[in-house]
C-alpha cells in the first residue's frame, strides 16, 4: 500500500509540472506622431526637407503625400529616406516654383487603431520676390580633413528676421546630440552655431 501511495503522489506532481507554463503577452500600440513636419519657406532652386517621426507597436510605416496624393517614387527630385525607430525624411532638391508649393502630409499607420497624420506647407519664393527678413546663410560649413581620434568643429551662421533656427543633418539624417554623445551643438554670441564631434 505504501508503494502505491508514493506512485500516485508522483503522478500528481508530474501533472502539475506539465500544465504550468507561461503564456506570452503581446502588446499593441496605435501609431502616434512624435515629430511633426514644419512649414517651410524656400527660395527657387533651394532645398526643402521635411522630417517626421512616429512610434507604436508594431513600428509604424510612414508615407508622404502631396496635396492628399501619395508621392510617386519615380519623381527624381523627391527623395524619401527612412531612419531607425520610426522616422522619415522627405527631401525636395531643387525646389521649383508653382510645382512644389503645396501641403505635404506625413501619414503613419501600423495596423493597430486609426492611422495618424501631420501636415506642413511649403511656400516657394522667386529670387527677386523674397520677403523682408528672409533667412540667408552668411557662413557655410567648409570641408575639413581631421585625423581619426580627434575632434572636428564645423561652423554655420545665418541671418534673418526673426533669427533663423539652424539644424544639422548628416547623410540626410538629423543630428540629435541628445541621443548621440559624439555631437555637441555650441552656440556663440553670433547668430550661428558650432557643431563639435569626435572622429572615430
Amino acid at each position: 500500500m505504501m508503494v502505491e501511495d508514493i506512485a500516485v503522489r508522483g503522478l500528481f506532481l508530474t501533472t502539475l509540472v506539465l500544465v504550468a507554463y507561461a503564456t506570452p503577452v503581446h502588446s499593441e500600440d496605435p501609431p502616434e506622431i512624435t515629430l511633426k513636419p514644419r512649414n517651410q519657406q524656400v527660395k527657387v532652386g533651394g532645398i526643402a526637407a521635411f522630417f517626421c517621426a512616429a512610434r507604436g507597436d508594431p513600428l509604424p510605416q510612414i508615407q508622404w503625400r502631396k496635396n492628399g496624393k501619395k508621392l510617386s517614387g519615380t519623381q527624381t527630385r523627391y527623395i524619401v529616406q527612412d531612419y531607425p525607430q520610426g522616422g522619415s525624411l522627405l527631401r525636395i532638391d531643387p525646389v521649383r516654383a508653382n510645382r512644389d508649393e503645396a501641403t505635404y502630409e506625413c501619414f503613419a499607420e501600423n495596423g493597430v487603431g486609426d492611422a495618424v497624420s501631420s501636415e506642413a506647407v511649403l511656400t516657394v519664393y522667386e529670387a527677386d520676390k523674397l520677403p523682408s527678413g528672409f533667412p540667408q546663410i552668411t557662413q557655410a560649413p567648409s570641408t575639413k580633413v581631421i585625423e581619426i581620434g580627434h575632434n572636428a568643429v564645423l561652423t554655420c551662421s545665418a541671418m534673418g528676421t526673426p533669427a533663423p533656427k539652424i539644424s544639422w543633418v548628416r547623410e540626410m539624417l538629423p543630428i540629435d546630440p541628445a541621443t548621440n554623445s559624439r555631437y555637441t551643438i555650441l552656440k556663440n554670441n553670433m547668430p550661428g552655431q558650432l557643431i563639435n564631434f569626435h572622429i572615430l
